[in-house]
């Protein structure tokens, strides 16, 4: 499907360290599955979590949390709260505020 290209197009540029054209790609994603699968849909919340992981990395860490939150919620409501991909977005939220804390001091 289409968002799936947008996907796998964003894994290239994000591996390739071009991380805003893989952040076009993965908002582009994001944009379709809110369209065609919803808020409350499994791959929803992956591509709230890519955009989050590719945000970190650029070192926006307000605004991957919030991404991070978004996935996080969706998983808890769909997947339930021991999920592996659940307890994965709780994972990355630790992560991501460990992260910001060590590079910001915030």
């Amino acid at each position: 499907d289409t968002a799936l290209s947008y996907n796998n197009i964003a894994l290239v540029k994000f591996s390739t360290g071009y991380f805003n054209g893989a952040l076009s790609m993965l908002e582009k994603a994001l944009a379709i599955r809110l369209k065609v699968l919803g808020e409350e849909h499994a791959d929803t919340a992956m591509s709230y979590n890519n955009i989050a992981e590719v945000k970190e990395e650029m070192g926006d860490y307000d605004g991957a949390l919030q991404m991070h939150k978004e996935a996080l919620a969706i998983r808890e409501k769909v997947l339930g709260k021991d999920h592996t991909s659940t307890i994965r977005s709780r994972n990355n939220i630790e992560k991501c505020l460990k992260t910001r804390e060590r590079t910001l001091g915030a």
